[in-house]
């Protein structure tokens, strides 16, 4: 009989709502004069009301017993938001539904969102993703198009611009146009015969190197002067034959080259 008498007074005690101020907290009556900001009807904490009846951060309660929820743009995350940048815009980051955006991170009170340059994703300011955040591949670290290259696509596809006077990639040189027989070719590399330097890129023939580039009349691989060919123009009395050139004396009679 004592054990029954015991155990009935705990079920008792337990069934009692917790009294704060007046008020009988977790009955699920809202009770306003006595101070509570809600009343759930339990003494749970987190669930937007807390054992106190007091509105969680985060949260607005309404009705009897009281109904809680978050507050999606209100700058604060709370509930099961993942974020909250105060805003019920989507594409920033922070979803109409306070959730996060896929390719972007968010932090702080109120959330501040980020793209996540090298996922592969381009989102938000990104010029280009190519899924990695290597220099020097058209898409640099801070996801921005390099200079001389177009970049396309998500995840980013980058290539060079052969024409646009800025040598990139694996351009030998690149003069601003697409033409070739000019020391730089239609592909931007280097023709035969040239030396090529700058941004963009100056072409010139390579006297000496033994090859017969355009606005050369001969070239015998060296610099040396009066031996038929000097600067890469038949000396006079000369004649220059081949690539490189041989040159030898010009027979009497002969046609000048």
């Amino acid at each position: 009989m004592k054990i029954v008498l015991r155990l009935f007074a705990v079920v008792v005690l337990c069934a009692i709502p917790v009294t704060y101020a007046g008020t009988n907290c977790g009955n699920g009556q809202y009770e306003p004069t006595g101070g509570e900001e809600c009343d759930d009807g339990n003494h749970e904490d987190g669930d937007g009301c807390s054992s106190s009846c007091h509105a969680d951060i985060a949260f607005q309660c309404s009705g009897e017993p009281s109904v809680c929820a978050t507050v999606c743009g209100d700058g604060i995350a709370g509930g099961n938001e993942t974020c909250d940048d105060g805003n019920n815009a989507d594409g920033d980051g922070c979803s109409s539904t306070c959730t996060i955006d896929s390719g972007f991170m968010c932090s702080g009170t109120p959330s501040i969102c980020s793209t996540i340059c090298g996922d592969g994703k381009k989102l938000g300011t990104e010029q280009c993703d190519d899924g990695n955040v290597a220099g020097g591949d058209g898409c640099s670290s801070s996801c921005t198009i390099d200079p001389g290259f177009d970049c396309t696509g998500s995840p980013s596809v980058c290539s060079t611009i052969c024409g646009d006077g800025a040598r990139a990639g694996d351009e030998t040189c690149d003069d601003g146009n697409a033409a070739g027989g000019d020391g730089c070719s239609s592909i931007c590399q280097i023709e035969p015969g040239f030396r090529c330097t700058g941004t963009p890129s100056v072409c010139l023939s390579a006297c000496g190197d033994g090859l017969i580039a355009p606005g050369e009349a001969c070239d015998d691989g060296n610099n040396t002067n009066n031996d038929g060919c000097t600067f890469c123009l038949v000396d006079p009395g000369y004649m220059c034959v081949g690539q490189p050139s041989q040159c030898g004396p010009q027979a009497c009679g002969s046609p000048s080259p």
